[in-house]
């Protein structure tokens, strides 16, 4: 009998190490916690039809932790960022800065410039920019006039020439939603582009829903610009629920939508209809409010190309000052933490020139693609229409984001690229993401958000300080966001917490 108790109190001893060991490995701090509930969400309500793609690796080897669908191609939204700003740190290096000219064409005489007078882009999107003070419109401005006084030019017979060729003459990417096009998040890149391509308009509204709106200022004022307002009042504290609707190099607008009542100074932005000529009549009007005798008038090459004239090659021009843009790595921190839209264009139709000689989406595209499929990313699952992931023609797999942040771990710009990316519970875009969990100010990652997309991909470390990479895409849920979101942080907490 002592020895039948004995052995049932071993075997009792040796399950209870088993029921032990597994919930040590099921916990919320176990590989298996993770898939567990990776392989639970498709079984969530409202995630039945939904496009799901996960991966999470060790992001200094490579090695894979847990994947979900990892290899199907999803829309990213805004964590195309990802891929667009490591090319360019890569390409660039992350202190390459932009060159912004100002030159002159024909003779220069006592003061008298016999020719025109060109503003050379370089493809910077910080020009006139409020984000980096070195860059505010009045300092730009005024750098330009320092050129000419120490030229002592203090005529100009010729136009003021906004020269944007360094990229191709449509701004947009041709993917991009109409509803887009003529709001400031949908401001495409220029060879030119000053003050981020956007501007205010400044409404007053009636006292209750249903009311209309008036529409008070436009800042800065644009020559020629008309707007149809057709915006009402919503309900009240409902926000800014107002769009504009407009195509490129077009001065005819729709504001539509909605604003709160009762408002007296409430602003939408919109996007620049020509950057490149507003640019060049900025620089007209600042001129000439400087003493600047000007003869000729404001204007860009695609509007002398229209005229039947041509602007002269630059080897005829002489450049009598340069403005330098932020570094690279600025601009990359600035694209990623606040998802911005315009300066990641910028850098995508940037690295098309730096690889074809030419500006273009298309150039920008085809050499981001080629660029990564080198380095080893799936070509089957990498498909790229702009830079910014406002079109969604990106389609790109969980795999193929976490192959791209493990080999930038490696790469000598990876300082600048992990920095750039928003901190959970911290800074940008994932300010309120995590706070009080272990993701809270370790976790860095860059989201992707719109209609029925929600993704995320990034870097985060687990209990034993290791550095996973991870990426987690959501698209076509009919859940509401708040829930995809909730989902997504559980998922980032237990990635944090496995070994």
């Amino acid at each position: 009998m002592k020895r039948k108790a004995l052995l049932l109190i071993i075997l009792l001893l040796f399950v209870q190490h088993l029921i032990s060991a597994q919930v040590k490995t099921a916990g919320t701090g176990g590989r298996a916690s993770l898939v567990q509930y990776m392989q639970s969400i498709k079984n969530m309500d409202g995630l039945g039809g939904a496009n799901i793609g996960i991966s999470v690796k060790y992001a200094d080897t490579g090695e894979l932790i847990a994947e979900q669908n990892s290899q199907q191609a999803i829309v990213p939204a805004s964590v195309t960022k990802l891929i667009t700003t490591a090319t360019a740190l890569l390409t660039f290096g992350d202190g390459f800065r932009f060159t912004t000219s100002l030159q002159y064409d024909g003779e220069l005489d006592n003061g008298i410039l016999k020719g025109n007078l060109i503003i050379r882009g370089g493809g910077d999107p910080t020009l006139g920019s409020e984000r980096f003070s070195d860059m505010r419109v009045d300092k730009i401005l005024q750098a330009i006039l320092n050129f000419l006084n120490k030229k002592s030019i203090h005529t100009i017979e010729g136009d003021i020439i906004g020269d944007d060729s360094v990229f191709e003459q449509s701004l947009a990417p041709a993917t991009w939603n109409w509803g887009d096009l003529g709001n400031y998040y949908g401001a495409g890149a220029c060879g030119l582009s000053i003050m981020e391509n956007a501007y205010s308009i400044f409404f007053s509204s009636g006292a209750i829903q249903g009311d209309s709106t008036v529409i008070t200022s436009t800042k800065p004022p644009i020559k020629e610009l008309q707007m149809i307002n057709e915006v009402r009042c919503g309900k009240k504290y409902s926000g800014d629920n107002a769009y504009i609707f407009g195509s490129e190099y077009t001065y005819l607008r729709y504001a539509r939508g909605t604003i709160p009542p009762g408002e007296k100074d409430f602003s939408i932005k919109g996007a620049l209809p020509d950057p490149a000529l507003f640019t060049a009549q900025l620089l007209e009007q600042f001129l000439r409010s400087n003493q600047i005798i000007i003869k000729g008038t404001a204007t860009t090459p695609r509007i002398l190309k229209i005229d039947g004239k041509k602007m002269s090659v630059n080897e005829n021009r002489i450049t009598i000052g340069e403005i330098k843009s932020p570094t690279i790595g600025s601009i990359v921190s600035q694209t990623n933490i606040h998802s911005n839209n315009l300066f990641a264009e910028h850098l995508h139709k940037a690295i098309g020139y730096r690889l074809y000689g030419m500006g273009s989406n298309y150039n920008g595209n085809e050499g981001i693609r080629s660029f990564w499929v080198k380095k080893g990313l799936n070509p089957d699952a990498l498909f790229i229409a702009d830079g910014s992931g406002l079109s969604r023609n990106n389609a790109i797999s969980a795999d193929n984001f976490t192959r791209l942040l493990s080999l930038m771990v490696k790469e000598k710009t990876f300082e600048s690229f992990y920095a750039s990316l928003p901190i959970a519970g911290k800074t940008g875009t994932l300010k309120s993401v995590g706070a009080g969990t272990s993701i809270e100010n370790n976790l860095r990652a860059k989201s992707g958000s719109m209609n029925l997309v929600r993704c995320y991909a990034g870097y985060v470390k687990n209990t034993k300080g290791r550095e996973i990479c991870f990426a987690i895409m959501f698209n076509n849920f009919t859940c509401p966001t708040k829930e995809i979101k909730s989902i997504i942080e559980t998922l980032m907490i237990r990635i944090a917490q496995s070994e």
